[in-house]
């Protein structure tokens, strides 16, 4: 995904980006929440598209995708949300 987040961030003319992952945030080793101080990298904070309320397995069959890939498959989505 970082890769993806570059070239946005290099090509693409935006106001806003919001991006959403699979799981939870990665980007600092000890989140800022255990530490009770705010987040400390909030331009490159990462939330998961579920938290959001997102139906990952309906969102992906509405625009073609597979969700479902097989048994013992795990399929991670991701969004890049630009205004």
């Amino acid at each position: 995904m970082n890769k993806a987040w570059e070239y946005i961030k290099a090509n693409i003319n935006y106001k806003k980006l919001k991006v959403l992952g699979a799981g939870g945030c990665k980007v600092c080793a000890n989140c800022g929440i255990l530490d009770n101080v705010p987040c400390r990298f909030p331009e490159r904070a990462v939330s998961s598209v579920e938290a959001h309320a997102i139906d990952v397995a309906h969102l992906t069959e509405t625009h073609g995708l597979k969700y479902i890939n097989g048994e013992d498959t795990v399929t991670y989505v991701g969004l890049f949300l630009l205004k």
